[in-house]
C-alpha cells in the first residue's frame, strides 16, 4: 500500500512538472523547446524607457530593486527582507546589456545577509556573505522587471514595477 502511494505521489509530482513547462511553453509563446527559439522581443525595454530607477516587487512590496547607470554599464542593487524582518538579503551587481541584445546580464553578483535580529530577540547587524560568483539577468516585460538568479533562484517569484522618480512629483511646498 506505501509504495502505491509514493508512487501516486511521484505521478503526481511529474504530472505538476510537465503541467508547468506547458504553462511556461503556452506564456512565452515558444515554437520548440531551445531557448534560441524563443521570441525575446517580448523582454525588451521599450523605446522611451529607460533601466534607471527604484523598482518595488508588486507582489509583496517588501523587495526593492534599484538601478543607476555607470557609463555603459548599470549597477544593481536588490533588498529583500525576510517575512519576520530578522534579516535583510543583499544581491548587489554590475549588469550591461545581455549578449542577445534584450535585457540586462550580469555575473560577479555579491550575496550578504544581513542578520537584523537573532532568535534571543537581540539587536544588532551581523552581515554574512553567501557568495560573490552570482550570475544572472534582468528582463523587462509587460511594464515591470524580471529577475533571473542562475545561483540560488532567488528572483522567483518577484515582479519589480517602478516607481515614480520622486524629483517629479510636487513636495507640497510653494
Amino acid at each position: 500500500m506505501k509504495k502505491k502511494v509514493i508512487t501516486a505521489l511521484c505521478a503526481l509530482v511529474v504530472l505538476g512538472i510537465i503541467l508547468a513547462g506547458v504553462l511556461v511553453y503556452v506564456t512565452m509563446k515558444k515554437k520548440t523547446v531551445g531557448k534560441s527559439e524563443i521570441d525575446m522581443s517580448e523582454f525588451a525595454l521599450p523605446d522611451g524607457e529607460t533601466w534607471e530607477g527604484s523598482y518595488i516587487d508588486s507582489i509583496d512590496a517588501l523587495a526593492v530593486l534599484t538601478i543607476t547607470r555607470n557609463g555603459d554599464d548599470y549597477i544593481c542593487s536588490i533588498g529583500i527582507p525576510s517575512e519576520d524582518m530578522s534579516y535583510i538579503d543583499s544581491y548587489e551587481f554590475v549588469a550591461g546589456t545581455a549578449s542577445d541584445g534584450v535585457g540586462l546580464s550580469y555575473t560577479g553578483g555579491v550575496h550578504t545577509q544581513y542578520l537584523i535580529s537573532n532568535t534571543e530577540g537581540e539587536e544588532g547587524v551581523m552581515d554574512t556573505q553567501r557568495y560573490e560568483d552570482g550570475t544572472g539577468a534582468l528582463y523587462y516585460y509587460d511594464g515591470a522587471v524580471i529577475w533571473v538568479d542562475d545561483v540560488n533562484n532567488a528572483g522567483l517569484g518577484f515582479l519589480f514595477e517602478k516607481q515614480e522618480d520622486s524629483a517629479d512629483e510636487p513636495s507640497g511646498q510653494p
